[in-house]
């Protein structure tokens, strides 16, 4: 059950072993990050072969493996990492390092599209910077209003 919910999530996911290879990767992951044909193709190999390939998508593709290096190193997890795309994109990445017990026996990443949240708040910005000008100006005078005490 958990392969099948994997494979139809819609969020990129991909869980690697310690040793970094891809154990389990979805559709999703592979279209998120422009790499081609079926994700089962991709299981064995060393992920950051298939970070390295599609790195130039990044906006700071430097930035995004030395994290994901110093991530694995840490095995600390991090929850709503945000990742810039140069196409506009903006995801989210998760990262969990799993234990069974007290062994560690892998990695788990989950990429969510947060593009369209991050448009709106910006817009919310925007528009409340926008209202804010328009509170210190009276509408009939166009006088800027008193400071309020």
């Amino acid at each position: 059950m958990f392969s099948v919910m994997v494979q139809n999530a819609k969020t990129g996911t991909m869980i690697e072993t310690p040793e970094r290879e891809v154990a389990v990767i979805n559709q999703t992951f592979c279209d998120m990050f422009d790499i081609p044909g079926p994700p089962n193709q991709y299981v064995g190999l060393k992920s950051n072969q298939l970070f390295l390939s599609h790195a130039p998508m990044l906006k700071d593709p430097a930035r995004f493996l030395k994290t994901v290096e110093s991530t694995v190193y840490s095995k600390e997890s991090i929850v709503d990492e945000e990742i810039t795309f140069i196409n506009g994109k903006i995801y989210a990445r998760d990262y969990i390092p799993i234990y069974e017990g007290h062994v560690y026996i892998g990695h788990y990443w989950e990429y969510r599209d947060i593009t369209e949240k991050k448009k709106a708040e910006c817009d919310l910005r925007k528009a409340n910077k926008k209202l804010e000008m328009l509170s210190m100006k009276d509408g009939l005078t166009g006088l800027n209003n008193p400071p309020i005490s």
